[in-house]
């Protein structure tokens, strides 16, 4: 049986997630400034490890660090929310949704099928809680736009990181200055599209299982 608190709860939960994504989308809007200022040549990234820094090296050093604190915060928010919302589902007795809401969030932390397996639940989550489809593994076109997209910034963004660190000259340095630009055009496409989802599975668990 549903728990009606446990709706209100998933709002709350929501409301609170879609602030945090906000402030992810605005960090990574500034951080693509200066990669496009790089990429422009309008300033170039000191790679001697022994030098100071500038005042572009310390802002976009800054930006980095804001990022990541942002970036823990979204994950910790946003498995809260899915825990919720997977949680709805198994009261709301969808037989064809095998998770437990632990590990609706564990999968996200198993190698190798993190690559898939979140993609599943949230797939599964989108059909019970919507009623797109009775087939719980449905194709959702809008899931499959936020995960490619999420997979993409993702993996962008960590390739890019790892060349920065390692960085010792200006060619290599461009090359992961190119790839988090990627990683932040994906990411202008799946944070606007994950809170459309989230706001649509969020208002369909109300409207479906209350």
């Amino acid at each position: 049986m549903i728990d009606i608190s446990g709706l209100d709860l998933l709002h709350t939960r929501f409301e609170r997630l879609r602030l945090i994504l906000w402030a992810n989308l605005s960090v990574v809007a500034v951080s693509f400034l200066f990669e496009v200022a790089e990429l422009l040549g309008l300033f170039t990234f000191n790679t001697d490890p022994d030098a100071e820094f500038g005042l572009f090296e310390a802002l976009y050093f800054l930006v980095g660090v804001a990022m990541i604190i942002v970036a823990i915060a979204t994950f910790v928010l946003w498995c809260m929310w899915l825990h919720r919302a997977a949680k709805n589902v198994v009261e709301a007795d969808f037989s064809d949704f095998d998770y437990t809401p632990a590990w609706a969030v564990g999968w996200h932390f198993v190698p190798f099928a993190n690559l898939f397996k979140p993609f599943e639940i949230m797939r599964k989550i989108w059909n019970a809680s919507t009623g797109a489809s009775t087939v719980l593994d449905a194709p959702a076109p809008i899931i499959n736009r936020w995960w490619v997209a999420w997979l993409v910034a993702g993996l962008a963004g960590n390739i890019s990181g790892r060349i920065a660190l390692q960085a010792e000259s200006a060619e290599t340095l461009y090359l992961g200055t190119v790839l988090g630009a990627i990683s932040s055009i994906a990411t202008f496409v799946a944070i606007p599209t994950a809170m459309l989802m989230l706001q649509t599975i969020t208002q369909g668990q109300s409207e479906r299982f209350r």
